[in-house]
């Protein structure tokens, strides 16, 4: 599993390290396009605002020994030149950020 921000996104480092079998997990920036099940591209900033606060799932972490809350939402989408990769839309308070996984695990 390689990780990275959303700064190294791209779809020939992501097809690359894939194509030698690693699995991607990294941010995507808000203005990137996903096409989700309508088949209608639209943009990552765009389709988490279409979701409603109870669609979202309630999960707990512990990061650094801080216990820590978020509304999580997963959805297997494809990206442009990439292809089917699992959004996982993550908000705190009112701020929401992207990130994909192409094991779709």
């Amino acid at each position: 599993m390689i990780v990275f921000d959303s700064w190294w996104f791209s779809a020939d480092l992501i097809n690359k390290a894939h194509g030698l079998g690693h699995h991607i997990t990294c941010q995507i920036k808000s203005d990137k396009n996903v096409i989700p099940e309508d088949g209608f591209s639209i943009q990552v900033q765009e389709y988490a605002r279409g979701f409603k606060k109870d669609d979202y799932n309630k999960v707990k972490i512990t990061v650094r020994g801080k216990k820590k809350r978020y509304s999580v939402i997963e959805r297997i989408v494809e990206l442009e030149n990439i292809g089917k990769v699992k959004l996982i839309i993550s908000r705190k308070q009112r701020r929401s950020s992207q990130s994909m996984r192409t094991d779709g695990t």
